[in-house]
């Protein structure tokens, strides 16, 4: 397991410690783990598959997602 790894299960864990009424697959959206595509503003299409993204690149979206 990459350090990076062990840092997102570390960042999804404490996230869903902090919010117990949010779901799993919720938690995945919500951290930027898994992405969704978009049709208008409430709608999504489609979940973008992240089978490419590196660790690193996964755990800079939930890191910028966190900033905010």
């Amino acid at each position: 397991m990459t350090n990076e790894a062990l840092e997102i299960i570390t960042k999804l864990s404490t996230y869903l410690s902090e919010n117990p009424q949010i779901r799993f697959g919720q938690a995945l959206v919500n951290l930027n783990i898994i992405e969704m595509e978009y049709q208008s503003r409430n709608i999504h299409t489609s979940i973008i598959d992240p089978f490419f993204d590196s660790d690193k690149q996964i755990l800079e979206r939930i890191n910028k997602d966190l900033i905010k």
